[in-house]
């Protein structure tokens, strides 16, 4: 292609010099403006030839080509149908406002608006002359109302005020109180058995002798409260500060205390039976001679207690730290003990019958003799510990730290071991 290119620019040069140097033929042709030549199939030679001549090329040696030469521009051609008008342009830009006209006519009213809050009550009037024949009981609630002895049960006075008001001898067995004022008001004799009490606010209230057996209280608002000989058996004190608090003689029996802070409170002696305090703050608190059975501790605070004789029969120990207590007699049978820090604690004589030790630290304690048959230490830290002479028949090793305790005489009976084989078919565990 390339050759036949360069042999049309060498042709037209030459049609060129033949037609500035001889009148022999018309080339380009007159009427056609086509230049035609017969180009060699064996050397690649071009001639010009006259196609107006009847000249022609040798179709078996050679090949013709041809080619036109721009013509003269011709006269413009008619102006076409108009096209189809375009899309509207973008808006301008608004012009600069208009002088204020006059004033129209008022227009109809509008509908009225939706009311606004109610404004703070304003300060209480003087008290009006008795009527005849009313029931005071059914007044409505406010600050100051005597509601001495009337039966309530089940009333709401939610978020209601009734500061100062006079309940004395009221039953208000479960009666809604959550978020209502109470401060200052009479409860001498008022009953609140399974009331809702929840965020009240009780500054200056004395509860103490009350029934508060399944009331709640979580969230209630008081300080330095006497509860005093009060029945709080299975009420809800969840997250109340209970600092400077008088809870001498109460019952607290199965009374849930989660989060509850009793730092520096005096609960020597108290029967806490079932008691829930979980991530409760005891510490310093004074709990010698408690009984804690089947009460549930777990994650709680105790740094600084004093557990002199407390009980802990069945009760849920999880997490908290007892480092250096002195359990020694106790009876810890079902206690829970999961995770619980009991390093350096005195276990001398403690019954640990189906006492759950899995995860417990037991680093340097003297384990020597006990009968552990059957129970769990699973993943326990028994670091140094003295084990010697005890029965370890049943019990469960798996993952438990013995590094350096003293083995010595262990009676080993189907144990499963730490490594998760068992003595029966690993001798000693491999100790």
């Amino acid at each position: 292609m390339r050759s036949i290119t360069a042999a049309i620019a060498a042709a037209t040069a030459t049609a060129i010099v033949v037609s500035s140097s001889f009148v022999i033929a018309a080339i380009p042709d007159t009427a056609t403006k086509v230049i035609t030549v017969c180009y060699s199939k064996s050397n690649g030679a071009m001639r010009l030839i006259d196609k107006a001549t009847k000249a022609s090329c040798n179709t078996k040696t050679e090949t013709e080509l041809s080619w036109n030469q721009q013509g003269v521009a011709g006269v413009a051609g008619p102006v076409g149908p108009a096209g189809r008008n375009g899309t509207n342009g973008i808006n301008g830009t608004n012009g600069i406002d208009g002088a204020v006209g006059p004033q129209g006519p008022v227009g109809p009213a509008g509908t009225n608006g939706t009311s606004g809050t109610n404004g703070v009550d304003g300060a209480v009037g003087p008290q009006g002359p008795a009527g005849t024949g009313g029931d005071k009981c059914l007044a409505y609630p406010r600050p100051g109302n005597d509601l001495s002895g009337c039966d309530l049960h089940d009333v709401s006075y939610a978020n209601m005020s009734l500061i100062g008001a006079n309940l004395s001898g009221a039953n208000l067995t479960g009666a809604n109180l959550s978020g209502a004022n109470l401060s200052g008001a009479n409860f001498t004799g008022t009953v609140f058995t399974g009331a809702n009490l929840d965020g009240a606010n009780l500054t200056g209230i004395d509860l103490s002798g009350r029934n508060l057996t399944g009331t709640s209280l979580s969230g209630a608002i008081f300080t330095n409260m006497n509860f005093a000989g009060t029945n709080l058996t299975d009420a809800r004190f969840s997250g109340l500060d209970f600092t400077g608090a008088n809870l001498t003689g109460a019952i607290l029996t199965g009374t849930v205390l989660w989060g509850a802070n009793f730092t520096g409170v005096d609960l020597s002696g108290r029967d806490l039976t079932g008691t829930q305090l979980l991530f409760t703050n005891l510490t310093g608190v004074n709990l010698a001679n408690t009984n804690l059975t089947n009460a549930n501790l777990s994650s709680a605070n105790v740094n600084g207690a004093n557990f002199t004789g407390t009980v802990f029969t069945g009760a849920n120990l999880y997490g908290i730290n007892l480092t250096g207590i002195d359990l020694s007699g106790r009876d810890l049978t079902g206690t829970i003990l999961y995770f619980t820090n009991l390093t350096g604690a005195n276990l001398t004589g403690a019954i640990l019958t189906r006492t759950v030790l899995n995860g417990a630290n037991f680093t340097g304690v003297d384990l020597s003799g006990r009968d552990l048959t059957g129970t769990e230490l699973i993943f326990t830290n028994l670091t140094g510990a003295n084990l010697a002479n005890t029965n370890l028949t049943n019990a469960n090793l798996t993952l438990a730290n013995l590094t350096g305790a003293n083995l010595a005489n262990v009676l080993w009976s189907n144990t499963a071991c730490p490594d998760f084989t068992n003595s029966n078919t690993n001798p000693r565990c491999g100790y």
